[in-house]
């Protein structure tokens, strides 16, 4: 394999399929980890590092560690283990609106559940 065949096969491993992937992946780890630290850590009080860490640093840290490693074992599959399932790819066009819907349900979502604690007395 030639030097430029080799920067061609790593621009398409590390393009911008993956990265959006990965962000989307990570992402919604932390989403889902900001949601478990408001609901359940915050109201709790003693938000020190112990109580921060293994609940809201460690999966975000971990995700993005198994998208990487995930994508360096397997070209093919993005930031996932799994390969990819056999058959056609369908577009949905609508899949960006109801991704775009979701993050703001999520979002209205957390802040209602901080919104008590941020004028508590």
């Amino acid at each position: 394999m030639s030097h430029i065949s080799r920067g061609v096969v790593a621009a398409k491993q590390w393009g911008r399929g993956f990265w959006h992937d990965y962000a989307e992946r990570v992402g919604s780890v932390l989403l889902y980890q900001l949601i478990t630290f408001f609901t359940i850590v915050m109201p709790q009080g003693n938000l020190s590092f112990d109580r921060v860490w293994p609940v809201l640093g460690l999966p975000v840290v971990l995700s993005a560690l198994k998208g990487l490693l995930a994508n360096m074992k397997n070209q093919g599959t993005g930031a996932s283990l799994l390969p990819d399932p056999p058959g056609p790819v369908i577009s949905d066009r609508g899949a960006t609106t109801l991704r775009i819907s979701f993050l703001i349900v999520m979002a209205a979502l957390v802040a209602s559940a901080i919104w008590p604690y941020l004028y508590a007395a």
